[in-house]
């Protein structure tokens, strides 16, 4: 059995106006994908949950401000 490695994306809050979005780091731990094939492939499950709730957690937990 192989478990994912953690992984790591900062995504930018994209509900602000005129782009005033922070950015919030989504984190998938370590083990929380397995896989039976490869590494790769429980990497891979990992990266596409990543890509698919990074920004609605970035969007839920960012604030927009003027830097």
């Amino acid at each position: 059995m192989y478990y994912n490695k953690e992984y790591r994306k900062a995504f930018k809050k994209s509900d602000c106006p005129e782009d005033l979005g922070s950015e919030e780091t989504f984190i998938v731990h370590e083990a929380e994908f397995c896989s039976d094939i490869s590494q790769d492939d429980a990497d891979r499950k990992a990266e596409e949950f990543a890509e698919k709730e990074g920004p609605l957690y970035a969007n839920k937990v960012g604030g927009c401000c003027e830097v």
